[in-house]
């Protein structure tokens, strides 16, 4: 399940996966009810937030 050490999600919007640029690949996961994007290693373990305060997020894309 994707959640972190602070709050477990209420409501994924959408879940990709990062294999960008030669580093171990990461999932990224949409949270609209905490307007972030949270990024975790393929076995589950927190790395990252990024908030997307005032953004209506939906869905995850990585150009």
């Amino acid at each position: 399940m994707c959640q972190d050490a602070n709050h477990r999600f209420q409501t994924i919007h959408g879940v990709t996966l990062d294999a960008r640029g030669g580093r171990a690949p990461t999932m990224v996961c949409i949270s609209r009810a905490h307007s972030a994007l949270k990024r975790y290693t393929l076995d589950g373990q927190h790395r990252a937030v990024t908030l997307l305060l005032g953004a209506i997020s939906c869905r995850a894309v990585i150009d």
